[in-house]
């Protein structure tokens, strides 16, 4: 019998200031897993860092959902998006392939 399943983790890191008094961005990262029946789970990991040199926020957003065949071997589509001036990237889409040993 399947059982449906969630998970989430809210992590902040703050960076210290270099030497050159630069300063380094604060960042929360929010991470969900969900697991549904016959085995397909789904997961969000949402970053959002700010900068407080540029005083200018962002988010990097990605989207999973995946399914297991067996135990061991599974598949997923993946979704990401980028919001804001300093984002790593604006967009992309996936297929993966996920093992579990």
């Amino acid at each position: 019998m399947n059982r449906i399943g969630r998970a989430s983790t809210l992590k902040v890191f703050t960076f210290p200031k270099r030497a050159s008094g630069e300063t380094h961005p604060t960042a929360a990262r929010l991470i969900g897993l969900w697991k549904f029946t016959a085995g397909y789970w789904g997961k969000l990991d949402a970053k959002l860092p700010y900068d407080w040199n540029e005083e200018e926020a962002s988010a990097e957003v990605e989207v999973q959902l995946g399914r297991m065949f067996t135990p061991q071997f599974g598949l997923y589509l993946e979704g990401l998006a980028g919001i804001g001036n300093d984002r790593g990237y604006n967009w992309g889409a996936g297929l993966g392939i996920r093992f579990i040993y």
